[in-house]
């Protein structure tokens, strides 16, 4: 009786360090994406407000501002 009452315990014990490990490794995943993803947004926020403060428009904006290309021609 003694051994099982230590296998169930190491068998529970294997499946909350098992349960963790995954829970643990979702929540990173589920971080790195969030953290990506507001990098991304960053990004592109930042360079749309050097754009603007450049007076360069990037051709879709809605300040009707053409493309370097067009400003030469």
């Amino acid at each position: 009786m003694k051994f099982n009452n230590r296998y169930a315990a190491s068998l529970q014990l294997r499946t909350s360090f098992t349960l963790t490990k995954n829970l643990t490794e979702v929540l990173l995943s589920k971080t790195e994406e969030v953290l990506w993803k507001k990098k991304r947004k960053w990004k592109k926020e930042w360079t749309t407000s050097l754009l603007n403060r450049l007076n360069i428009g990037t051709g879709n904006d809605s300040n009707n501002h053409g493309t370097m290309l067009d400003d030469l021609e």
